[in-house]
């Protein structure tokens, strides 16, 4: 899960050279914003066949916390 985040954070941020690992965060690491982070789950559940339900966003900090919240 945590390679096929990553080609899609790659992709998100238009940038191959992004290192992730689960203790990533958004904010700090990556500098995505609360409108980005919303994206992101969004793209990830689409393409990636997840869902993360809507309460639990306020909770996600890094790469991780997408992995661990996953259904």
């Amino acid at each position: 899960m945590l390679e096929k985040l990553t080609l899609l954070i790659r992709e998100y941020k238009g940038d191959d050279s992004i290192v992730i690992d689960e203790e990533t965060s958004l904010v700090t690491d990556l500098g995505l914003t609360s409108l980005d982070m919303v994206q992101l789950v969004l793209d990830a559940e689409d393409k990636l066949n997840i869902y993360i339900p809507d309460q639990s966003l306020k909770d996600i900090k890094t790469v991780g916390d997408i992995i661990r919240l996953r259904k």
